[in-house]
This record gives C-alpha cells, structure tokens and sequence, in this order.
C-alpha cells in the first residue's frame, strides 16, 4: 500500500510540475506574441513620427527660404553704404534687425535744389529713420509699404520740405 502510495504522490508531483511547466510555457508565449505585436505597433508610429518631423522640416525649410529671400527684398529697398556716404560723410548707419527681417528700416533721399534766380545750387538730403509696428515677416511687409509712402511723397506729390 505505501508502494501505491508513493507512486500516486509521484504521478501527482510529476503531474504538477508538468502543469506548471505547461504554464509557464504558456504564459511566456503568450508575453513573446504580445512583446512582437507591442514592438510592431511601435515600429508603425515611430515610422509616423518619422514622416511628421520629414514634413516639419521641409515645412520649415520653406518658410525660412521665404523669409531670406523676404530680407534680399527688403535689404534692396534699403540705400547702400555708398550712397549714404555720398549723402552724409561723416555717418554711419547701425541696423540690426532682431528677426531675419525687420519693420524697422531706413530711408535717404538727396537732390539738388536751386535757391534763386541766379541759379545758386544746394544739396538737400532727407534721412528718416522709421519704426513700424512688429517685428518679423508682418513689420517687414509694413515697412516696404512705408518705403514706399516715403518716395510717392517725395517723386510723385514733390513734398520736398
């Protein structure tokens, strides 16, 4: 009988660690198929995020070309070294935008004006140092509509005082 015994406790004791056995083997399956779907759902949303930060950055791109070029634009409305030099010699201009492009600017207009009948000459020069309201890509814009008021006011109205 302790014969039947010990062989019934074996078989349960093998039976047991056969069960656990089996479920360990379960569970670490099941952990490896749910690790492969997390790591598969992973790798499709860093290749998303991937694909946003490529078109932020073309975006980007795009916008910085555009504000670069925005300042070629404004810089040509702008009078040159020499011509300020011509105008005033003993000057100098400091301009130092705080964006790319900037609202402020400056502006310089010289002619000749004949004072009387004689013909006795004098050399006039108007300088405006003009702060319009924002910075960046908006004060810009504003800035070269302010050029422009400056020189219909001065070519085509004759304002010249």
């Amino acid at each position: 009988m302790t014969e039947i015994k010990s062989k019934t406790s074996f078989l349960w004791i093998a039976l047991g660690i056969i069960l656990i056995v089996i479920s360990l083997m379960i569970f670490s399956i099941r952990s490896f198929i749910q690790k492969k779907k997390d790591n598969f759902i992973i790798t499709e949303q860093k290749e998303a995020v991937e694909l946003q930060k490529q078109i932020i950055e073309e975006k980007n791109r795009e916008v910085h070309d555009s504000i670069t070029y925005a300042k070629r634009i404004q810089s040509a409305i702008l009078p040159s070294d020499k011509t300020i030099k011509t105008a005033l010699p003993d000057s100098f201009v400091l301009y130092k935008p705080k964006d790319i492009v900037s609202g402020d600017f400056y502006w310089l207009e010289s002619f000749t004006k004949i004072l009387n009948s004689e013909g006795t000459e004098e050399q006039v020069v108007l300088f405006a140092a003009v702060d319009c309201t924002g910075h960046g890509v908006p004060g810009a814009m504003v800035s070269v509509v302010g050029h422009g008021g400056l020189n219909r006011t001065v070519h085509e109205f004759g304002l010249k005082q």
